[in-house]
């Protein structure tokens, strides 16, 4: 279905009529919402700006996070204008001990360690986050999944570089989620013969003068430029991955299926093509149909997989 301003609104009715005459508090507090990744913020902040406009929940709700976020995560929450942010004290950080601030609201929404809940590590990021905050993802159509507050709040500045090219990013919030140097560099190779390539990662030197090696991004806007002026985004880490989905952009993840992709409509799984089998097994020279196909090519998907499956 077209996404065409009209076609959201009718669908936005829909899932309105469908939450009945709930009326929402008016003073909700969310602990620990949503997380400390970059990812996970991307995906809870636009659970929570549909929530808001379906009415299931009140408009500026507090959201108490924690602290010492890392700055890129920090500044994705600044400018997520439709909440306000508030400290969660450190010794607050769990269930298991009292919120000590409830008095001053009249719901509270307690997703504390929500990535050890079974839940969250059953169904797709956007579903759990919709249904703590009081809404059936059910209901929900594909296309109101999609980010669609950021790009609005992100004017991302002109880059040097021409746009289409494939971005790779093979750095992780966390070490077990980064890229293999092997990997890393067998996807620049094969790349590299079809598409010009810009990576966050080393550059090969027998690849030096081909590949275009991008230092980290000082800002969120300037992370926003490189993520949406690419034709592609190959990476290992979701945050990346939820940004280009933003940026309406194709990505391929390369973790495994079953690691949570968050539900999104543009997102295939890099480890269930033949080249990256191959590059597992340290293969540098794959023949055939079988190489790392061009994006105008059956090889890479031309229309977007079904959203809200788990990753």
């Amino acid at each position: 279905m077209s996404l065409q301003p009209a076609n959201v609104m009718q669908m936005t009715g829909q899932a309105i009529s469908h939450l009945g005459s709930r009326s929402p508090t008016q003073r909700a507090a969310i602990l620990n919402g949503f997380g400390r990744t970059l990812g996970d913020g991307i995906i809870g902040l636009q659970a929570l700006h549909l929530a808001i406009r379906l009415g299931a929940i009140a408009p500026r709700p507090t959201l108490f996070r924690l602290g010492h976020l890392p700055a890129m995560v920090q500044s994705l929450y600044d400018v997520a204008d439709f909440a306000a942010i508030r400290t969660l004290p450190q010794d607050q950080a769990t269930p298991a001990r009292r919120f000590e601030d409830a008095e001053g609201f009249d719901q509270i929404i307690d997703i504390r360690d929500f990535a050890f809940d079974p839940d969250f590590q059953q169904t797709s990021m956007i579903d759990f986050f919709l249904r703590r905050l009081g809404v059936d993802p059910h209901i929900i159509p594909a296309c109101l999944r999609r980010n669609s507050w950021l790009p609005r709040r992100v004017a991302p500045p002109r880059q040097q570089r021409p746009n289409g090219y494939v971005l790779v990013c093979p750095r992780a919030s966390m070490p077990l989620r980064e890229m293999p140097a092997e990997i890393h560099d067998c996807i620049l190779r094969h790349v590299a013969a079809i598409a010009p390539i810009v990576t966050q990662g080393r550059v090969p030197s027998a690849l030096a003068g081909e590949i275009a090696h991008v230092p980290p991004c000082a800002t969120l806007a300037e992370l926003c430029a490189l993520v949406r002026n690419a034709s592609w985004v190959i990476s290992t880490d979701t945050g990346m991955v939820h940004l280009a989905d933003a940026s309406t952009c194709r990505a391929w993840r390369s973790f495994r299926p079953i690691v949570r992709s968050g539900g999104s409509a543009t997102i295939r799984a890099a480890c269930r093509s033949p080249f990256a089998r191959r590059c597992r097994k340290g293969s540098s020279s794959p023949a055939g149909s079988a190489t790392m196909p061009s994006p105008a090519t059956p090889g890479f998907p031309t229309a977007p997989t079904s959203a809200g499956s788990p990753g």
